[in-house]
């Protein structure tokens, strides 16, 4: 069971479209986007080690941060 920092894809899958949605930001490395280029649709790419610049700009939000390396 996901605890409240987590969501499971089928949680996400119903949020998406509605105006509550979460932001979806893809923080994997040029190099993870090389083996896989796929992205979730409307997933934002940026970079995980400059998270201090883009952060504020997700400020009171809901965010969900993908990265295939957990």
């Amino acid at each position: 069971m996901p605890s409240n920092t987590e969501i499971t894809s089928s949680q996400l899958a119903r949020l998406i479209g509605l105006p509550t949605a979460p932001a979806i930001i893809d923080v994997r490395t040029a190099e993870d986007v090389s083996a896989d280029p796929r992205f979730l649709p409307g997933a934002a790419q940026r970079d995980a080690l400059d998270v201090a610049t883009w952060a504020k700009t997700f400020a009171g939000r809901d965010v969900v941060v993908v990265c295939q390396r957990a």
